[in-house]
């Protein structure tokens, strides 16, 4: 019974690929397309930086902190403080900021087995249960 609720749970969420911490480096579509995000690593935290956006330009005018409203959206870090939990095969503990909202979430981000290059972003408030999932497809060297 235990290996049928398994199998379920399996195919109900995909299966999680096998991963190494830094097989989330590299540059990555926003996921509407509209730009680039270049995932990187700072000692054994891992950040996500805007590195180009169709409208060039655009400022951080949702940020919530009147001051930061001038900034530009290339170069913000829309992930941050990532560390990598090899135990559930997936980078935990990390906040994205929704620039569009000027809000930021707790996240835990991860690969399916299924969809290599693409990776998945689980954005929330207190639990993952109540949350959006939003997918990060890898760019083509």
């Amino acid at each position: 019974m235990k290996f049928i609720a398994f199998c379920f749970v399996l195919l109900a969420t995909g299966a999680i690929a096998e991963s190494a911490p830094d097989d989330v480096l590299g540059k990555y579509w926003l996921p509407k397309k509209d730009g680039q995000l270049l995932v990187y690593r700072e000692g054994t935290r891992y950040f996500g930086r805007v590195v180009s956006y169709d409208v060039a330009g655009q400022l951080d005018e949702k940020n919530p902190d009147p001051a930061l409203r001038s900034r530009p959206i290339v170069g913000l870090d829309l992930l941050s403080e990532f560390s990598y939990d090899e135990g559930a095969v997936r980078w935990v503990d990390g906040t994205i900021y929704d620039a569009k909202s000027g809000k930021t979430y707790q996240c835990h981000l991860w690969f399916k087995d299924d969809e290599s290059g693409v990776l998945w972003a689980r954005g929330y408030i207190g639990l993952s249960l109540f949350g959006r999932t939003e997918r990060f497809v890898r760019v083509p060297d």
